[in-house]
């Protein structure tokens, strides 16, 4: 394969687009370290999408590297914001989602209302800073951001995301994120039982603790 990339001392994942045509060409690929142990997690999607989960000697997460055509239906959203609720680790996600939001771009669309919708109800963090990632064809159209990053906040806080100036002869920039690998994560989602909850108690405790309150100080 003349298209075949190898990295020395990197693992290739790669997952190539099933119909390919003259006009349409590519697929995915990640370069994972070999000095960090990691598996591909099978993930059925309408998306074009790799999950890998990597594990380094501080922590592990997920990485999703996917790309979203425009002839994609936005319900293959809804799909990928089920497989990230039901993953036990923290999540990094780097995207082509085609989907324009005023979050990272300087439009919305309906595909960018959809994502952001996830991203909040997800209680995840866009990593875009607004610079955008794009160039137009034309002078006369605008520079957009179609690539977005999304990160759990326990990563979000330790990542620094920005765009590299130089394209390599194509139209979207290239975007570096640096993760700070000095901080240990442990991860687990939290769920509260209300059925068990003593709310007497939480009452009196409440009472106690806010009688002195000069409400005015909230105003």
């Amino acid at each position: 394969d003349p298209y075949t990339l190898n990295l020395h001392s990197y693992t290739q994942i790669r997952t190539d687009r099933p119909q390919q045509t003259p006009n349409r060409q590519g697929g995915l690929v990640t370069f994972v370290s070999n000095q960090l142990p990691h598996k591909q997690i099978t993930f059925q999607s309408q998306l074009e999408v790799q999950a890998i989960e990597i594990h380094t000697h501080t922590t592990h997460f997920t990485l999703i590297n996917l790309y979203m055509p425009l002839t994609t239906p936005n319900t293959a959203l809804e799909e990928l914001g089920q497989f990230i609720e039901a993953l036990d680790t923290p999540v990094l996600i780097c995207g082509d989602f085609n989907a324009h939001h005023r979050v990272w771009d300087n439009k919305t669309d309906s595909r960018g209302n959809t994502l952001h919708n996830i991203i909040d109800e997800l209680q995840l963090t866009c990593l875009n800073t607004g610079e955008h990632t794009f160039l137009a064809r034309h002078h006369m159209h605008p520079d957009t951001t179609p690539d977005v990053t999304i990160a759990s906040p326990t990563l979000a806080t330790q990542a620094q995301w920005s765009v590299l100036p130089d394209q390599y002869f194509s139209d979207h920039k290239p975007i570096h994120i640096t993760l700070n690998s000095s901080f240990t994560q442990h991860y687990t989602q939290i769920r509260w039982d209300l059925t068990r909850a003593d709310w007497d108690a939480y009452t009196t405790d409440m009472e106690h603790n806010t009688q002195d309150t000069d409400i005015e100080t909230f105003s």
